[in-house]
């Protein structure tokens, strides 16, 4: 997307990947349920853009599954990298789509994300609520096939980068934690995940190693200046802030979310003031960490703005503020103790390097 205009700002750092090995029973090799004999959809021929140049280089199927309208879109190889080979390096290819489907999928084989990956190309998945902008290299094939097998050859690998309407259960999810925190929702709930799939094998990315971008659309009608933030809705209710700014592109608004994670996102308004900051200097700072569940102040809405910040606070608030998930396992420190308030935050902080104790 272009010609965006900046309203808050966001944040950029690195991390580590992590994978999960899912079974899938009775799937075919693209992980979608198969329909009775001589019911499959024929695939329907859609453009690619490759930095914004169209190419006729790919198909479309839709099919219904647990009562969900899910779009395949399969990206053909040999048209993809003649085109990625006549535009050169950090490429973006778009995969635009403008229907109704609960799920959109883009599909390609973990060879041609592999060229991706040399050329530094950029995947985008676009659809009229949200966009998935994911360099290549944060998928990370050589990790997907190592863990589905290395005698396994990489186009046999499909790699599926989908943007969904969560299901009734996880929006239910969504919708308590919301009412729990007092979090009005602005944007329904969407869903975003990368998988890499073989046979009976899928191989989930739940991590990158860079802060990765999803655009989501703001509803009309919605006045911007009542948006705080995005977060992140884990499977379990647990509900973090992820980096969020507000953007103008072309009359409409959106919702700019960067993390490092694939999960169940929406937009919130959260207003927080603290009582005991009404006339100090640092009023709008304090006020939009706390509308963001970045800092959480003392009690009785009260903040103590002029108080000390505990090392074990310091911990807390960065990694609140860049939208971290929690870490577990054992804590790396002798005087933290794992019932302690700030034990997940203290360890999360120090396995990304950010502490080191005494």
């Amino acid at each position: 997307m272009t010609d965006a205009t900046e309203m808050t700002t966001a944040g950029d750092h690195t991390l580590y990947a992590n994978w999960t090995a899912i079974p899938v029973s009775n799937t075919g090799g693209n992980g979608n349920a198969p329909g009775p004999e001589g019911s499959e959809p024929a695939p329907a021929g859609v453009d690619v853009l490759v930095n914004g140049k169209v190419e006729s280089a790919g198909t479309a199927r839709t099919e219904q599954i647990d009562d969900r309208a899910v779009t395949t879109i399969v990206v053909d190889e040999e048209k993809l990298l003649q085109r990625l080979e006549a535009e050169g390096g950090e490429a973006v290819i778009t995969i635009p789509y403008a229907g109704d489907a609960d799920s959109v999928v883009g599909e390609l084989n973990a060879r041609m994300v592999k060229s991706m990956e040399a050329a530094q190309a950029v995947l985008e998945i676009r659809t009229d609520k949200a966009t998935y902008t994911l360099p290549a290299e944060q998928i990370n094939v050589d990790a997907i096939s190592a863990q589905i097998g290395e005698d396994v050859d990489l186009q046999d690998i499909k790699i599926r980068i989908e943007i969904a309407e969560p299901s009734e259960e996880t929006a239910q999810i969504v919708e308590s934690a919301a009412a729990e925190g007092g979090l009005a929702i602005v944007v329904p709930p969407i869903e975003f995940t990368v998988t890499g799939v073989c046979n009976d094998t899928r191989i989930e990315v739940t991590r990158f190693n860079a802060y990765v971008e999803r655009t989501v659309a703001i509803p009309e009608g919605v006045d911007p200046s009542r948006i705080t933030t995005g977060i992140v809705v884990e499977p379990d209710g647990t509900v973090r802030h992820v980096p969020t700014k507000v953007i103008l592109i072309d009359g409409r608004y959106y919702a700019q979310i960067n993390s490092l994670t694939n999960s169940v996102y929406t937009v919130v308004w959260n207003p927080v003031e603290f009582a005991d900051v009404a006339r100090h200097w640092a009023k709008d700072a304090v006020n939009d960490m706390g509308s963001r569940l970045v800092v959480k102040g003392k009690s009785d809405g009260l903040y103590d703005p002029d108080s000390a910040v505990t090392r074990a606070e310091f911990a807390a608030i960065v990694v609140r503020a860049l939208g971290l998930k929690l870490e577990s396992g054992k804590s790396p420190f002798k005087d933290v103790r794992e019932n302690d308030w700030f034990a997940e935050y203290a360890r999360t902080a120090h396995a990304y390097g950010m502490i080191k104790g005494d």
